[in-house]
This record gives C-alpha cells, sequence and structure tokens, in this order.
C-alpha cells in the first residue's frame, strides 16, 4: 500500500500464525505473510473507483467474507473460491462480522444505516437477511461479544446501541457517546475482546 492508501480489515491467520488476511482500498482482499509475499488473492476490482471496506475470517468454518464501497459482500472459502457475491445494501460496507460461536451468523454494516443480520446457510439474495436494523445515522461497525450473544453498533454521530440475541431487532440499550467524526479523525469503532465486554450492559441497564 502506498501513499494514501489504507488497510482497512486486517486479521491473522489463526492456521498459520506467520500469515495475515488484509483488505484495502487498493482493491483487493489477500493472504500475506510477514515477509510481504501475497499468497492468495480473494478479491481483486482492477478499478480505482471499488475497494474492499472490511473483512472477516472464520478458519473453523475455512471461509472469508468482504465488504466493498458500493454495497457488495462476497463470501468466499479459505481457498479463495468464490461461493457468492451479492449487493446486501445501497451504500458502502463499512463492516462485516461473524458471530464467534455462530459463525454461520454475519452481520453486516453500512452507511446505508442498517444493520443487518444473514444466516449464511440460507442467502439467497439480497432481501435474505434475518433482520434488518435500521439506525439514525451512517454506521461505522457492528461487532459480536465473544460469547456471541450480544451486537454493539456505532453510528458516524453519537450512539451507541447494544443488541441481544435474544431479540436481534430491538436494542437492550442506547448509550449516547459523542464521536461526530470529521475529515482528520478516525471514526469510533468498537474494538473484540475485552474492550467490547466493558461496553455491555446488564439486563436491566439503559444507558451508560
Amino acid at each position: 500500500i502506498g501513499a494514501g492508501g489504507s488497510i482497512t480489515g486486517l486479521k491473522f491467520n489463526l492456521l498459520n500464525t506467520n500469515q495475515f488476511f488484509a483488505s484495502s482500498i487498493e482493491g483487493t482482499t489477500k493472504l500475506q505473510d510477514f515477509e510481504g509475499n501475497t499468497l492468495r488473492v480473494f478479491t481483486c476490482s482492477d478499478t480505482c473507483n471499488i475497494w474492499f471496506c472490511s473483512l472477516d475470517v472464520s478458519t473453523k468454518s475455512r471461509i472469508v467474507v468482504t465488504g466493498d464501497n458500493m454495497g457488495n459482500v462476497i463470501l468466499l472459502n479459505i481457498d479463495g473460491k468464490e461461493l457468492w457475491n451479492l449487493r446486501m445494501h445501497k451504500k458502502k460496507v463499512t463492516h462485516v462480522a461473524l458471530n464467534p460461536c455462530c459463525d454461520w451468523l454475519l452481520a453486516t454494516a453500512s452507511v446505508d444505516q442498517t444493520v443487518k443480520i444473514w444466516d449464511l446457510r440460507q442467502v439467497k439474495g439480497k432481501n435474505s437477511f434475518l433482520y434488518s436494523l435500521l439506525h439514525k445515522h451512517p454506521i461505522n461497525s457492528a461487532y459480536f461479544s465473544s460469547d456471541g450473544s450480544r451486537l454493539l453498533t456505532t453510528d458516524q454521530k453519537n450512539e451507541v446501541r447494544v443488541y441481544s440475541a435474544s431479540q436481534w431487532d430491538c436494542p437492550v440499550s442506547l448509550i449516547p457517546h459523542p464521536h461526530r467524526h470529521f475529515q482528520h479523525l478516525t471514526p469510533i469503532k468498537v474494538s473484540e475482546g475485552r474492550e467490547l465486554l466493558s461496553w455491555e450492559p446488564t439486563s436491566t441497564d439503559q444507558g451508560a
């Protein structure tokens, strides 16, 4: 990645810790090693107008999922074979996340102000989502908790939401958190692990 470039998604290869998966605005999703070698190219747009904004990997199910700035989500196996390529959102897909406990469950977030939850075993087209979670503003990220029971989303203005697996379509908590970003400020995104768990409310909490 040269000047002005950006890595938009990064995941270690749990099958080989000397390797990592990366998506970028150069229009590719790749498997690389720490020597700088490209081992596999999963997606390549071949145009500067389309780039990849998000990435997740399940080594257990041996799948790679990536989303682009046109609203498309691509599912591949870990050997690079494309399983499907669908326009799941009207605008840029800012984040994709596989549920760590049920890795057939996929969450996609977009600047079209929706987060959608999908069952990868039943995806047949853009309208085959399980839930569509409408927000007031474009979405930066959607992360599952480590036990897979919660989903936390961040928008591009001032709201953090927490959803529960018991009722995915209704947030259990709305957390005011001013984080509107500008040109030279990084948009807020949650992170996995303990940082995510520290955001999670108890069942009686309504905010933080």
